[in-house]
């Protein structure tokens, strides 16, 4: 897991927080890299992590699949161990914070 994930991760039920929010460059987790694959299609919830990691493409030396998103997904991994939700959006949104919070289906929700 990257550093701030990890660390946000760790400390999100230390705090007991409600809910981890990650902002990225990212728009949330997508069935494939939408880098390379323009027809990549992103999921805005995720309940099941271990079936999700199988059924999306994180092959390859891209940042999609050697970090990035999967880093994130570990640290969805642990707060949902905890029964804490986390949100994975787009920081450079704005108001993306918002339109997740309305349920308008920005970024990508991890629950368990």
């Amino acid at each position: 897991i990257g550093d701030n994930d990890t660390l946000s991760a760790l400390t999100t039920n230390l705090w007991s927080a409600d809910v981890l929010i990650i902002l990225s460059d990212i728009d949330g987790v997508f069935d494939k890299d939408p880098k390379t694959h323009k027809d990549a299609k992103l999921i805005t919830e995720i309940h099941d992590i271990d079936e999700t990691m199988k059924s999306i493409d994180t092959d390859g030396k891209s940042s999609f699949g050697t970090g990035g998103v999967v880093c994130k997904i570990e640290a969805a991994r642990t707060v949902n161990n905890y029964g804490i939700p986390m949100l994975l959006l787009n920081g450079k949104k704005k108001n993306i914070i918002i339109d997740a919070l309305a349920g308008n289906g920005a970024g990508t929700l991890f629950t368990k």
